[in-house]
């Protein structure tokens, strides 16, 4: 069995655990040009968007609603959650109040029980790897969470022969199998930090998700791996390598990472952002702030906090709001350049908020958060507040750009990959 390097700990034993908190300086290349960011503005930016956040929660009786009225996205939950986790929250008692309620409706979330008894048995492999993540980064014990060992349910839905060994895939006899990358890097994620730790074949079949230039594949089809680069999915790339940031590597998997970590710096855009894959391509926070958090912890801080500036400088509501439609929104992060400048102008509108939740709640990772993979059994104590790195071999790190690489879903589906159209593009949601 592969295992998380320094996190071997038994989850049954282990003591309470939170994600470690990263405090950072960054230097801000804005579009109008550079200025310089300190590292308590990037906590104060972070502070401000998980502010926001914990608001529109309160206002919302502590559920944030789905797409369908009088419905709950837990997919969202989820992202919130995990997004508090990686900035230093997870022992926070409104931290483990929302990992509870997601454990409370694991149900819901991650089978088909509520269609019926006919439905009974099956279980969406992104869901159950999402919960079972927030619950070990809140310190929330997992073994018997409604009669389900998360880990053994973990271990159940991962195929153990076939073309597709290692992949973890919904166990649905009655509908399509939507477990995507996203659904692969939360689980090996949550068992990277059990005794067992990664199944080699999951390791196995996630490099073998490498396109040949370098990034990842989103979607999963009967093929064993990428032989197309336009198949490469930014997002799925950036999780990717948190993944095996938190593996013992062989010489093979770190120019795994090392390939990865140069298909992402060439995409970044001059002014700092990134775009998605096929469905958002455009610059936008929630792939600019994934891939932050990314690339900050192999060390590439050029990149990083070029992406950081353009998320506090070109999304983020800041001063600029006060005496605007927007001032009671201040914190809150746009999903792109023209959504922020629309709220700025008109406020935010009820029926745009749902975007707004989930790119503040994916930008925020950006603002400094630890990889969601680094749980550590104490808060950091670090006086610096620097993020620990993780060294991967890359050319020298002094341009934003960096070099090229080396070599309709049910409202049922787990985790499901959604679109709402904005202004200059559509929000990718990689919640269920």
């Amino acid at each position: 069995m592969t295992r998380a390097t320094d996190h071997r700990s038994n989850r049954r034993s282990a003591p309470r655990r939170v994600m470690r908190a990263s405090l950072v300086a960054v230097l801000a290349v804005l579009l109008v040009g550079p200025a310089a960011v300190g590292a308590d503005d990037s906590s104060a930016a972070a502070e401000g968007a998980v502010a926001w956040l914990d608001a529109e929660l309160a206002a919302n009786s502590g559920e944030l609603p789905g797409f369908m009225p009088g419905t709950t996205d837990w997919g969202l939950m989820g992202d919130f959650a995990l997004a508090r986790i990686a900035t230093g929250r997870g022992a926070e008692p409104a931290t483990r109040a929302q990992a509870q309620k997601l454990l409370d409706n694991l149900g819901s979330y991650s089978t088909w029980d509520d269609q019926g008894p006919e439905f009974a048995g099956v279980r969406i492999s992104g869901a159950l790897a999402k919960v079972y993540l927030v619950a070990i980064g809140a310190g929330l014990e997992t073994d018997d969470v409604g009669g389900v060992d998360l880990e053994a349910e973990m271990r159940s839905l991962m195929n153990p022969t076939g073309d597709q060994a290692g992949r973890f895939s919904d166990r649905n006899p009655y509908g399509p199998d939507y477990s995507l990358a996203l659904s692969q890097s939360w689980a090996m994620m949550a068992l990277a930090h059990t005794a067992d730790g990664v199944p080699r074949e999951a390791v196995s079949f996630l490099a073998a998700q490498q396109c040949p230039g370098g990034g990842f594949r989103l979607v999963y089809d009967d093929a064993s791996g990428c032989t197309d680069d336009s198949e490469a999915d930014p997002d799925a790339t950036a999780l990717a390598v948190q993944v095996l940031l938190g593996l013992d590597r062989d010489e093979q998997l770190e120019t795994v990472v090392s390939d990865a970590v140069e298909w992402l710096v060439a995409r970044q855009e001059p002014d700092g952002s990134f775009g998605g894959g096929k469905y958002t391509e455009a610059p936008n926070a929630n792939s600019t702030g994934l891939i932050a958090q990314t690339l900050r912890a192999v060390g590439r801080t050029a990149a990083a906090d070029s992406a950081t500036a353009w998320i506090t400088g070109q999304l983020q509501l800041g001063s600029e709001s006060v005496g605007t439609p927007a001032e009671a929104d201040r914190g809150a992060v746009a999903y792109d350049p023209a959504g922020r400048a629309a709220a700025l102008e008109s406020g935010i509108a009820d029926a745009g908020r749902d975007q707004w939740r989930r790119a503040t709640s994916q930008a925020v990772l950006g603002l400094g958060a630890a990889l969601f993979v680094d749980i550590v059994d104490e808060p950091s104590t670090d006086p610096t507040g620097t993020t620990t790195t993780t060294a991967v071999p890359t050319p020298d790190d002094t341009t934003p750009g960096g070099t090229t690489a080396a070599g309709g879903v049910p409202q049922v589906a787990g985790e499901q990959v959604t679109t709402s159209q904005v202004s200059g593009g559509a929000a990718l949601s990689v919640t269920g």
